[in-house]
């Protein structure tokens, strides 16, 4: 057997904050305009870093948001961050895709990275209609099957008896 060593010299920017992930739960909303973003980010940086922060942002929706206080050891322990925040959508914003951007950003304010995520809006009211739908559905078919009797009858067996049932609707 050969064995064979290798070096290999790494070079890493002195500041690299980098998303590991970044999802919307629910990414489909309607009546309900809170939605969760979980994200994760990892310091690949040569230094640590304090103050970093977050930024969610849509034109449309009028979304401009930061989560501060971002803070991660350099090396390999204690240099990820995951976290969840919630986030309010106006009622009054329209059925549609948008896009959700996130950015992470060293203290003094310069983007490191970006990730984005698709938000639905559906329409409340076209929800509410088929809830509505499928409660009468369900109050027609409980209706139905309350009407609907079924008388019971017991029936016995002995030995070498050979019963027919002719059942007659």
């Amino acid at each position: 057997q050969h064995y064979f060593e290798i070096g290999l010299e790494l070079e890493k920017e002195k500041h690299d904050i980098r998303f590991l992930s970044f999802n919307l739960r629910p990414s489909i909303i309607a009546c309900s305009r809170i939605v969760s973003l979980d994200y994760e980010v990892l310091n690949a940086g040569q230094e640590d870093e304090e103050n970093a922060f977050l930024s969610i942002k849509n034109a449309e929706l009028e979304i401009d948001s930061m989560m501060q206080d971002i803070s991660m050891d350099a090396g390999t322990d204690d240099n990820k961050v995951s976290k969840s925040a919630k986030l309010k959508i106006e009622d009054s914003a329209a059925s549609g895709e948008y896009t959700i951007t996130a950015g992470i950003h060293y203290d003094n304010g310069e983007l490191s990275d970006s990730r984005t995520a698709k938000l639905t809006i559906a329409d409340c009211q076209s929800k509410k209609e088929s809830e509505k739908l499928l409660l009468l559905q369900n109050q027609k078919i409980t209706t139905t099957a309350e009407k609907t009797q079924i008388p019971q009858t017991e029936i016995s067996f002995s030995d070498d008896v050979h019963i027919r049932l002719l059942v007659l609707s």
